[in-house]
């Protein structure tokens, strides 16, 4: 649970915030005359079974037990309700619809798509009223309908079901909806707006990076020169995220030139004389080196580790192909041939596995480099 929850109290029903100038209506589908218990939600009087909701809800089971001092006994009569506050009467009658199905109607795989606004609905309830057991239900529920219908939904519908994941701390539906609505966004059916307004308020830096990432890579996978930032202009979308944007490409074009420039020596291999090594084969290293960093820069700014790869799988590639003088090693006893080479690439000893390895800033790391750092607790 995301922090304490104020237990709704008994009162009198002049705190409840309903419209006292009108009396209160009965609802017509969940005002049951053997039911044994009466709640006030807004201006509206249900009469349901006590049993219904104890089991399920720590805080209904305290609620209908709090003692009541020198107040009437609240619950037993439409002129002594137990009044609920800051509850509407459309979520709570929708709860009980929920509550009063059989068990066998409720199926997650039975539920159709339609549901899903009530699902989102009562879940605040489901939360607020600590109802452990049916906050399961819901996010079984929901994980089946964005499995099944997710190209149904819009993106409102996808910001409440995020909004539920982690109000429930469920982070297998939080990573389902996450990796069915960027599908939706990659797909281009649905705007990028809203997931990058929705991870920004939950704090969620791997999502709002993908996001980055993917915005990111539309600007780079096309020929422009030179970039500008307002190419980066994303309509209804808060500045903070363009400001990452531009930070993320800044850092990464840094990134990216220091490693271009600062070329991983060509270890010599035995046989090979050290002046031969630096006149011959480090010249010709140098001009492979040219040729793979130009062979990677097809790839966007945004996939460094994929450009790094290239690099490596070209200059691989270059000295199988015999770009490299052949060097016969002294020893007679050795006859076989030998080059110039890095190890086998996936040895932990290749400087290129080292330095995928040992990358000092992830994605994320550039595309956050600009926020201010968190204040410092001195207490």
């Amino acid at each position: 649970m995301d922090g304490d929850i104020s237990r709704p109290a008994k009162r009198p029903r002049s705190d409840s915030g309903a419209d006292e100038s009108q009396l209160p209506a009965r609802d017509s589908a969940f005002y049951h005359e053997s039911g044994d218990c009466i709640i006030r939600v807004e201006n509206t009087l249900f009469k349901i079974h006590r049993f219904l909701l104890v089991p399920a809800s720590a805080v209904f089971s305290t609620l209908f037990t709090l003692p009541q001092g020198d107040l009437a006994v609240e619950g037993m009569s439409d002129d002594a309700p137990i009044c609920l506050s800051d509850d509407t009467a459309a979520d709570f009658r929708c709860l009980l619809k929920y509550i009063y199905t059989p068990a066998y109607g409720m199926l997650p795989k039975d539920i159709p798509p339609t549901e899903l606004h009530n699902i989102m609905s009562v879940a605040r309830l489901m939360h607020k009223y600590e109802m452990a057991g049916w906050q399961t239900w819901a996010s079984q529920v929901t994980m089946e309908l964005v499995t099944t219908h997710g190209p149904l939904f819009s993106s409102q519908d996808f910001v409440a079901i995020y909004e539920m994941a982690h109000m429930f701390s469920h982070e297998q539906l939080s990573k389902k909806v996450t990796n069915v609505w960027w599908r939706r966004i990659r797909d281009g059916s649905l705007p990028i707006s809203d997931a990058l307004n929705a991870a920004e308020a939950n704090n969620r830096r791997a999502f709002l990076t993908s996001l980055y990432d993917y915005e990111l890579g539309k600007v780079l996978g096309t020929p422009v020169t030179p970039f500008q930032p307002t190419q980066l202009f994303i309509p209804g979308v808060k500045a903070i995220h363009l400001q990452r944007l531009y930070a993320g490409y800044c850092s990464l074009s840094l990134a990216w030139t220091q490693f271009r420039q600062n070329i991983i020596p060509l270890p010599t291999a035995p046989g090979c004389r050290p002046r031969q090594h630096d006149l011959i084969c480090n010249r010709k290293f140098k001009t492979a080196w040219d040729r793979a960093i130009a062979f990677a820069e097809q790839i966007p700014l945004n996939k460094p580790r994929e450009r790094i790869v290239r690099v490596h799988r070209a200059l691989e590639a270059a000295i199988e192909g015999d770009e490299y003088p052949v060097h016969h090693p002294v020893a007679v006893l050795h006859p076989q041939q030998t080059i110039c080479r890095y190890v086998h690439s996936n040895e932990p000893t290749n400087p290129f596995v080292k330095l995928l390895n040992d990358l000092s800033k992830t994605l994320e790391g550039h595309f956050f480099a600009a926020d201010a750092p968190a204040p410092v607790n001195h207490e």
